[in-house]
């Protein structure tokens, strides 16, 4: 058994978990990555790409299991689990945004418990992360700190809702947690390629078409979604080697950390750097979110609903995703990456990434 300490790890089969058990085992780990049956198939092929390019691959070893089953794992991989991982790192969730709440509870939240309960049965328990997301924080104006959690804040679909459940049940549950809150994820040094068009990704290659038109409707009209809105994201690559890094780090326990970029722009700032880059011009006005609610909803504004939906491909979903006012406070995390290299990207500074990648490849 290697001197490094073994990880089960859920989530290998999603955009951030095959990052992190790359990551992980790159490292020395040995890897227990519980993927689902019907899943199994897509990694072992994901696994044998990575084998075929370095002996990391074989580090990770595939154990069928179910989050909604009360034990997670059959008897041999509970056997596997409790002879050689002492750490639990949790990525998987229902992540889309649009999930029914009953699925969303049972993989969000049920999921959480039963990994959690599970963790609780390895002899050499060290800690278990879970990775959260900073959609927990609703639709809280104003700075969000990383301890907190219940803040009166609203949230308008289930995913944020029951990962903010799960959240609150981990911290009675018993194991020795560390709780990570990523922010958005984009591609690999943030050009690389996604499996979800993002809200944000949905933004800018509206900002690409309108710079393809005539001249004189080369701009946004108006800008719907207040100027509070923060636009916060980070490269799943980054997200990975701190999730990484993070899962075998002594002394966390009991904490929540952000991750996300510490001078995330508003959405004006964004809409403003991309528009320079792409010769737009400058955007209308913001409207309020108090504002834009009634408004936008109103009859006069259907012609302008229509063009953003329609042209632009920018629905009301994607818009209310974008309204989201939280400011998410990263000093704890950013005090304890600073010094082991891994400050967080900033977006504006790899816009330019973003921007060849929405042209090649979604536009």
């Amino acid at each position: 058994m290697s001197e490094l300490p073994g990880v089960l790890l859920t989530g290998v089969t999603g955009f951030l978990g095959s990052a992190v058990a790359w990551e992980l085992a790159s490292a020395g780990h040995p890897v227990l990555a519980v993927v689902r049956k019907n899943s199994r198939r897509s990694a072992r092929a994901w696994l044998k790409e990575r084998t075929d390019v370095g002996a990391a691959g074989k580090r990770i070893r595939l154990l069928t299991g179910d989050l909604t089953a009360p034990d997670v794992l059959d008897e041999r991989g509970l056997a596997r689990a409790r002879a050689d991982a002492s750490i639990v790192v949790h990525c998987a969730a229902a992540t889309d945004p649009a999930v029914d709440r009953a699925y969303a509870y049972a993989v969000n939240v049920d999921g959480t418990a039963n990994l959690a309960r599970l963790a609780r049965s390895l002899p050499s328990l060290q800690r278990f992360v879970h990775v959260s997301d900073l959609a927990v924080a609703g639709d809280h104006r104003g700075v969000f700190a990383e301890s907190d959690l219940l803040v009166d804040q609203g949230f308008a679909g289930a995913y944020a809702e029951s990962k903010m459940v799960a959240e609150r049940q981990l911290r009675s549950a018993g194991v020795p947690r560390l709780v990570l809150r990523p922010s958005a994820l984009l591609g690999t040094g943030f050009g690389g390629p996604v499996p979800r068009v993002t809200p944000v990704l949905r933004l800018l290659s509206a900002l690409v078409r309108i710079s393809r038109a005539p001249r004189p409707l080369r701009r946004l009209p108006v800008l719907p979604f207040g100027g509070c809105a923060r636009v916060d994201a980070v490269p799943v690559d980054w997200a990975a080697r701190v999730v990484a890094r993070l899962a075998v780090h002594d002394g966390l326990e009991g904490q929540t950390l952000h991750l996300s970029d510490p001078d995330a722009p508003t959405l004006r700032e964004l809409v403003d750097a991309a528009g320079a880059k792409l010769g737009l011009g400058r955007s209308g006005p913001n409207l309020p979110r108090r504002v834009m609610k009634p408004l936008w909803a109103s009859g006069p504004m259907t012609p302008v609903r229509a063009l953003f939906d329609q042209a632009w491909n920018l629905p009301d979903p994607t818009l209310a995703a974008m309204a989201r006012c939280a400011v998410a406070d990263s000093q704890g995390a950013a005090s304890l990456l600073r010094p082991l290299g891994l400050e967080a990207p900033s977006l504006l500074d790899g816009l330019d990434d973003v921007l060849e990648y929405v042209r090649s490849s979604l536009v």
